[in-house]
Order: C-alpha cells, then sequence, then structure tokens
C-alpha cells in the first residue's frame, strides 16, 4: 500500500498550499488536515493491548502515512452535525484527544515528523532556544527577561540602549477603520519615559543592541542549509526587517555562512531535535555572528520569492517525498514558488481562502516569522 504524506496546517497558510501543489504535480497525493476532527477524514481509532506498543487506523495508520509535516495544526473549535450547547464538551474531548495522538506521535509511526511534535512544542520558546544556543557554543545578545521595573531600568543603563521584544508578534484590528497592525521590536534608551507600572504589567524579553551590519536568515530543511544576507536596499541593516518585508525597503542576497557556523547550528538543530527551521542571526561591525532565535515552523517562501535561485519549495517537497533528511533536492521535479503563484491551483485557493484571510495580506503573510 502505498504511503501518502501528512500536512497538518491551516488551510489557508500558503506554505501548506505550495507544498501540497507541488507534490501533486509529481504524483504524490498527500493528506491535508487542520485538525483531527476534520469531517472529510477517517475516524481515528487508537488500540493497545497491554503488551504491545499503540496502534492507529485512519490517517496515523503505520503502513499508510508517510511522512508527517506539522508545521500549525489548530485546536478543533466547530463540528457538523451538532448542537451549539454541546460544542464546549467537543471542543475538550478533542483537543485532549489530540494532546495524546500529538504525545505519542513518535510511537504511532516510522515515518519522518517535521517537526516531531514533543519537540516542535518545546523549540517554541524562546528561553529553551537561548539555553540550546548556549550549549552549541553560538552568542547572543546579554538578554533579560523580566516585568520587574528596577531590573529592566538596571539593564538599559547597564547596556544604553536594548532592543525590546514581546514573547508573540501581536496584531489587532480597529474597529472603526478596520485597519490591522501589529508591534515589532522597538529600540529603548535611557532617555526615553516608561513608567514602572506599564514595566510592570507584562513581561518583555529585553536584549543589549547590537551594531549590525546585516540579518542572517538560515532555512534548514534537513541536512540541506540556504542561507541569505538582509539588509536595506541602502545598504544599511534594519532594525527589523519583518517590518519592512512588505515593502521595496528591503533587499535579500544569497550568503555564504562559514563552515564553522554550519556545524554550530547542525548541533543546535539536533539539540532542540527538530529537522526544519528558520534561524535568525545578526553580524556585528566586528564580524561577530550573534544568534537571535529560531522558529522551527518558520515562514520560508519570501526567501525563494525574492532570490529565485534558492529552491526551497522544492527541497521541502523532496523532504517531505522521500521521508528522510538527506533526501536529494531533485527527487521533486518542476516545482518552485514562482511557478505555484503562477498555476490554476493557487488561483484556486485564493478564491477558497479569500473569506477568512485578505487576498491582499496572502503574498505577506510569508514574510512575518
Amino acid at each position: 500500500m502505498e504511503k501518502k504524506p501528512l500536512i497538518m496546517t491551516l488551510k489557508n497558510d500558503i506554505n501548506g498550499a505550495a507544498v501540497y501543489w507541488g507534490l501533486h504535480k509529481n504524483g504524490i497525493v498527500p493528506t491535508w488536515v487542520e485538525t483531527l476532527s476534520d469531517s472529510e477524514i477517517e475516524p481515528i481509532t487508537l488500540t493497545c493491548n497491554g503488551r504491545e506498543r499503540w496502534s492507529a487506523s485512519g490517517i496515523f495508520d503505520r503502513d499508510r502515512v508517510g511522512s508527517v509535516w506539522f508545521r500549525r495544526p489548530q485546536w478543533p473549535i466547530s463540528f457538523n452535525n451538532s448542537a451549539s450547547y454541546d460544542s464546549e464538551f467537543l471542543q475538550g474531548e478533542w483537543s485532549k484527544l489530540q494532546r495524546n495522538v500529538y504525545s505519542l506521535a513518535e510511537d504511532l509511526t516510522d515515518t519522518l515528523w517535521i517537526n516531531k511534535p514533543s519537540s516542535a512544542y518545546k523549540a517554541e520558546n524562546k528561553l529553551v532556544q537561548l539555553q540550546s544556543a548556549q550549549r552549541c557554543g553560538i552568542g547572543f545578545p546579554d538578554t533579560l527577561v523580566s516585568n520587574n521595573s528596577s531590573d529592566i531600568r538596571q539593564f538599559i543603563k547597564k547596556h544604553d540602549k536594548v532592543i525590546y521584544k514581546p514573547f508573540i508578534l501581536p496584531a489587532w484590528e480597529k474597529k472603526e477603520s478596520g485597519r490591522m497592525y501589529t508591534f515589532w521590536v522597538r529600540v529603548i534608551d535611557k532617555n526615553m519615559v516608561i513608567d514602572d507600572d506599564s514595566l510592570a504589567l507584562c513581561p518583555g524579553i529585553y536584549q543589549e543592541y547590537i551594531d549590525k551590519t546585516c540579518d542572517l536568515r538560515v532555512t534548514i530543511i534537513g541536512d540541506h542549509f540556504f542561507t541569505v544576507k538582509i539588509q536595506s536596499n541602502r545598504g544599511n541593516a534594519l532594525v527589523d526587517w519583518r517590518s519592512n518585508s512588505i515593502t521595496e525597503e528591503m533587499q535579500v542576497k544569497i550568503f555564504d555562512l562559514p563552515i564553522k557556523y554550519k556545524y554550530k547550528i547542525k548541533s543546535l538543530m539536533k539539540d532542540l531535535n527538530v529537522v526544519f527551521g528558520c534561524i535568525d542571526l545578526v553580524i556585528d561591525n566586528d564580524g561577530e555572528i550573534y544568534f537571535l532565535e529560531i522558529n522551527q515552523g518558520g515562514q520560508y517562501l519570501f526567501v525563494e520569492k525574492m532570490v529565485e535561485s534558492f529552491p526551497l519549495l522544492q527541497a521541502m517537497c523532496s523532504m517531505i517525498a522521500e521521508g528522510r533528511v538527506d533526501y536529494a533536492i531533485d527527487t521533486v521535479k518542476n516545482v518552485s514558488f514562482a511557478r505555484y503563484i503562477k498555476s490554476n491551483f493557487h488561483l484556486n485557493w485564493i478564491a477558497k481562502v479569500k473569506d477568512d484571510i485578505d487576498t491582499e495580506s496572502l503574498a505577506s503573510r510569508a514574510m512575518l516569522e
């Protein structure tokens, strides 16, 4: 029986759509789900007799499931053929089932997970990432995490200038205008007036300001590295390139990452037990490279959009198709992000998801993380 890859992410995720298209073009038909409660998938049965490990039927049938791209699965919130008063109970039951299944994931299937759920959830924690970078000998800016106003002020005084960033990227809509707003990193110096109550209200991440020359974005897809240098189109560094990613201000070029950093990043990936990740680094005026963070479910298509010679989509499709990290990039043929954007599949996908996401934001969505 032929095994089918499993894609677990939002149906309005352009990354999922592009990979689904790329696999289809090569005769591989993946299963694409948002949650385990999706009505279009088979019912799930888990069994264990007390002597052997758990087995599953349905999408996690060991003999039928290929590699699993555990990208951005969702928690169940709505159910067909159910009464509204049952919704809370159903959400709880399905959510508990999903937590159990994801915890057993590596025992249920003998296949490649991108990434294993337990590792993926752990690697989302920024402090865990910094701890791992420290173990692997990768330097990072002096860091403070606090809502103690006294400690924060001492930290700012020590460094004169620091970067503040939230744990998550917030976004909100102004009801009067319908405009969307978001919050990027901020530069803070000792002359800024911030009251103690505001500092105490919410914990934040404060890091030593690095006078950088550029940012590096390293996309690791299995055993393959793809690194680009990010600057403004004037050749100087950007405070936060994400806030410029949907404008013409940002410039992206291929960068040859020194071999010693490749070894360190490989160690980081192994330490975090992930096989895919998008790593943000910066280079200072002395050529020193600093680690900022890794996003194990990060966006990567914007890199290929700006550097078409980087076969990121092809690499991801090939790793999923082979189900191994030491894949050959040309396993999957005739696949690129540029071809995907021009495809009828993409146009049809936009038509399907336009009620969920403003179509104007579809291209910029791949720039945010």
